[in-house]
């Protein structure tokens, strides 16, 4: 980006940032509202529950890598493990674990 186009930026910014200190409602609607919208839904939250992921991991998989330990460390993903698809199957069918 050379200067010229800079220096346009610039005075399309300062003509944008002109017009809405002209009009309040602008101000207001631009501003105001949003950081209020955050603030009230940012507080209404999940109440402490944490979520919990269930994963099923092959009984062949690397359990050794660094990604695993501090995933099953974090208590956020729980790892389930089949000693056969035919069961895991049956489990998904069932909706259980």
């Amino acid at each position: 980006m050379g200067y010229s186009q800079f220096k346009a930026m610039l005075a399309i910014t300062r003509a944008s940032l002109r017009g809405l200190t002209r009009s309040p409602s602008a101000m207001i609607f631009s501003f105001i509202f949003p950081f209020i919208f955050i603030l009230v839904f940012g507080f209404i939250g999940d109440g402490g529950v944490k979520m919990v992921f269930k994963v099923a991991i092959d009984k062949n998989a690397d359990t050794s890598n660094a990604v695993y330990q501090v995933l099953k460390q974090s208590g956020s993903v729980k790892f389930l493990s089949f000693s056969s698809k035919q069961e895991l199957d049956k489990a998904l069918q069932k909706g259980k674990r």
